[in-house]
């Protein structure tokens, strides 16, 4: 525990917020998980855009990690500086 939290009613206090926060954001979550399967069921070619979507950014975080860890590779194998 960091020293500003062992206060027993500062805990107190911010568990109730970290409480209220998780509710908060768990029912957010299924509501919208909800409507977006209502829209899907309604609009079912929109799931293909949405693995569309998915594909592009998979393949696009692929292409810019390859630049990223080849300076490594290089290294690891010998040929770089």
């Amino acid at each position: 525990m960091t020293t500003c939290l062992r206060s027993p009613a500062l805990l107190a206090a911010v568990s109730w917020v970290l409480a209220i926060g998780l509710i908060v954001s768990v029912s957010l979550m299924a509501t919208a998980s909800t409507l977006l399967a209502n829209l899907l069921e309604r609009l079912p070619w929109m799931a293909w855009l949405e693995l569309l979507l998915v594909v592009f950014v998979a393949f696009d975080m692929i292409w810019r990690g390859i630049y990223e860890i080849e300076p490594h590779l290089m290294v690891s194998a010998g040929g770089g500086p």
